[in-house]
């Protein structure tokens, strides 16, 4: 009954919120079964097929050359400064700025870190 469908319930991670150009995920990616892992982009946790469609939506996006961060994040800062390091989640190089935004806000949005995701991506080979 509802006491079994609410227990349910509170197991599930919720989706976060994508890009709308992204569209859904697969629903093979949300659900019961699998591992949790940190996904890619920032998003926080979830199962490796999530972190694998992500994978595959971010770098669709650099392809089209509109890179697009998580919409809890909010606008990325517009003062940038001019070197190019490491991107972390899987994004690629960018500005320090962006770097630094990144971080904080998967941390503040989402309880993740770089280096949880770098940990879960050398084990699962994302």
């Amino acid at each position: 009954g509802s006491i079994a469908s609410c227990g349910r319930a509170q197991l599930m991670i919720p989706l976060p919120e994508f890009p709308d150009s992204w569209g859904a995920p697969p629903e093979s990616a949300d659900g019961w079964g699998g591992d949790i892992i940190v996904l890619a982009g920032g998003y926080g946790y979830g199962r490796k097929e999530l972190s694998s469609w992500i994978l595959q939506e971010m770098q669709q996006d650099k392809v089209s050359r509109h890179v697009q961060y998580p919409p809890a994040f909010g606008e990325q800062p517009r003062m940038m400064t001019r070197d190019y390091v490491p991107l972390p989640f899987g994004y690629g190089h960018g500005s320090g700025t962006t770097r630094t935004w990144l971080v904080l806000k998967a941390k503040q949005f989402y309880g993740v870190s770089p280096e949880q995701y770098e940990a879960a991506e050398a084990v699962h080979e994302i």
